[in-house]
């Protein structure tokens, strides 16, 4: 088998940072209950990590309106006690997931540390070219300006790949960094390596479900 050669993600998606600005949003109970309802209704993650990675300044005016968010998912109905017990599910196939990538890499020839320290920042792996990944379980916990993954690592390298497991089948650019589907990393392997790679991935969809 040839090595996969990581470049081909960047050609392939003409790769070129770039910079979206912010629209000031001024926040009030109703408009923020309808915001909440929105998200609800989207079926987008409500815990804490993945809002506040999306949607700061919403959590920030839940904050100072309702008392904090859990109490702005009260007021719409929200149990969020099973939104925390969603979480602790969250976290154990996020871990999954990440085995997952570095078993594809593994297949895929790439040289890679997992999660080393670099100027303060722990990447979920490093590549021999100085390409860094982090690994996420889905795109909706990348966001253009307020994801904090791609502000910490984008002023430490201009190679930065999130590959994710839900959200879509192809790559995109996002802000400064490059948002890629592990079923895309999947496709460059030879057909007899795919199978166990998509059972895995297919065993963590179920759990999130």
């Amino acid at each position: 088998m040839k090595k996969y050669c990581i470049n081909d993600i960047f050609s392939d998606a003409g790769y070129h940072p770039y910079d979206k600005p912010k629209v000031a949003v001024g926040w009030n109970r109703n408009n923020l209950i309808r915001f909440a309802l929105h998200i609800i209704t989207n079926g987008e993650p409500l815990n804490y990590t993945n809002v506040v990675g999306k949607y700061r300044g919403a959590v920030n005016a839940a904050r100072e309106l309702f008392g904090g968010w859990g109490n702005l998912l009260t007021e719409c109905g929200v149990n969020y006690d099973e939104v925390l017990v969603d979480t602790n599910k969250a976290s154990y196939a996020g871990r999954l997931f990440e085995d997952a990538v570095s078993e594809i890499l593994a297949d895929l020839r790439l040289s890679f540390l997992r999660e080393p320290e670099l100027n303060g920042c722990h990447p979920d792996f490093v590549l021999d070219d100085g390409t860094w990944i982090d690994a996420k379980l889905s795109a909706w916990t990348v966001n253009l300006q307020d994801c904090g993954t791609v502000a910490k690592y984008s002023p430490h390298t201009d190679r930065l790949l999130i590959v994710y497991l839900r959200g879509g089948r192809e790559y995109r650019q996002v802000a400064d960094a490059l948002l890629v589907p592990v079923w895309y990393l999947i496709r460059q392997l030879p057909e007899g390596l795919r199978d166990k790679h998509v059972r895995n991935l297919t065993e963590i969809e179920v759990i999130l479900d």
